[in-house]
Parts: structure tokens; sequence; C-alpha cells
């Protein structure tokens, strides 16, 4: 069925990301960690968003393409057992969206990329409570980030969350997204989880912006940078 479509990025048959790409992107990925106030105790984001991988986020996001978003966690699968195979969280848990933005693109991609990585870390599915732990509050009304400068951004995404009242006390946590630009969103989300007093949190975004400062992790090692 695959070879009904045109890889995004060559052209040639085999779906929207053929093998051979997603290879050539899996050797392209630059592996950083950035540092600001999301507070988290590692944050992954392999690939900068001005490469191809970006390309593909915003055919996803701005074209509600359904295609491009399932390209972008099967992409996810294949980086996280190569790089995340070796580790285990109880719990985790996909950036929220808005009703809005879920409603006209038909999928929300911090949930898609972040099941993928649960199928290839620990072979299952997100759980109900995975999918809803963190949501957007209803009596507090936001504007989409994309249209903000950084600070307003800053400003927009405080206390625009909340949390299932359940106790995240011992328990390891990964938070997902798929693009991390000024970090306003993802700290306000680590801020509301850290309430809950897991005992590890971390964070994985698929691609990052060239402002952001990289910084050694535990997943940096023999790797190339940007």
């Amino acid at each position: 069925m695959n070879l009904l479509y045109q890889c995004y990025l060559c052209n040639s048959p085999g779906g929207f990301l053929c093998e051979p790409c997603a290879h050539a992107l899996l050797n392209e990925k630059c592996r950083k960690v950035t540092q600001g106030k999301c507070s988290t105790d590692s944050l992954l984001s392999p690939h900068c968003y001005t490469d191809r991988i970006g390309q593909i986020i915003q055919v996803a996001k701005q074209d509600n393409r359904l295609r491009a978003a399932w390209a972008l966690a099967k992409y996810t699968e294949h980086f996280s057992r190569q790089a995340l195979g070796q580790d285990a969280w109880d719990l985790i848990l996909p950036v929220p969206s808005r009703w809005r933005s879920l409603r006209s693109r038909g999928f929300h991609l911090p949930r898609l990329l972040a099941s993928a990585i649960a199928k290839s870390c620990m072979g299952r599915a997100l759980s109900f409570i995975e999918c809803y732990f963190i949501l957007y509050s209803p009596f507090r009304l936001t504007l989409p980030q994309k249209y903000l400068l950084p600070a307003e951004r800053l400003s927009n995404a405080e206390n625009a969350f909340f949390c299932l009242p359940i106790s995240l006390r011992d328990k390891s946590v990964l938070i997902v997204d798929d693009v991390i630009s000024t970090g306003s969103t993802l700290a306000n989300v680590v801020a509301k989880v850290r309430e809950h007093h897991p005992a590890r949190l971390e964070a994985f975004c698929l691609a990052h912006s060239h402002r952001h400062v990289s910084v050694p992790s535990r997943y940096d090692q023999s790797t190339r940078t940007t």
C-alpha cells in the first residue's frame, strides 16, 4: 500500500517517508539537549527544526497531513529503538493539544510520537491516563504559540495547564512534544507535573530551533553536533 505514495523528500515510491530517507535522517540527527527553564532531569531533541525533519513537521501540522504525522511517528519509533531502547518510564505523557487544533487537524502529533516511543521502548500502547493526564485549563484563555513573540509565549503558557489528581510519587515520567522553540510550553507543563512529585522527569522533543544552547547529556555520546 505504501507504493501508492511518493516519498516527500526524494519522490521515490514507498510511502510518505521511504526507508532510505528514514535511515538518512537517523544519520543526520544531532541529539542535542536544550538548556533553559524546562527543569527536567534531561531533555533529548534529536533534530534541528531547520533540517529536513522540520519540513515534514510543517507539512503535518500546517497542511493537516495525517500521512506525514504517521511517517514522523514511524520514524520516532525507529529512533527510540536505537537511542532509547534501554530506557523505560512508568508514564509517557504527550504535551496536550488545544481542542480547536485537534478538531481542525484530526490528530495530535505529540500523542502519536509518545505512542511510538511507548511501543518501541516498552511494547505497549499509551493508557487513557497517559493520554489525558495533562490538559489545557478550560478556565484559562490561551492563543496558539506560533503567532506570538518569544516574550508573549512565556506569559501565554503560564498557568495554562492542569493535571489529573493522580500521584506520580516515585514514578519515572517522560514528557513528549514535537518541537521546542522558546521552551515556554514545555516549562509550564513540567512545572505542573513536578507538583505531583515524580522521581524522574525527562522530556523528548523531536526537533528544536537553532536558538537553543546545547549541553552534554547521557544520550550525547559519540554523536556529531551542529
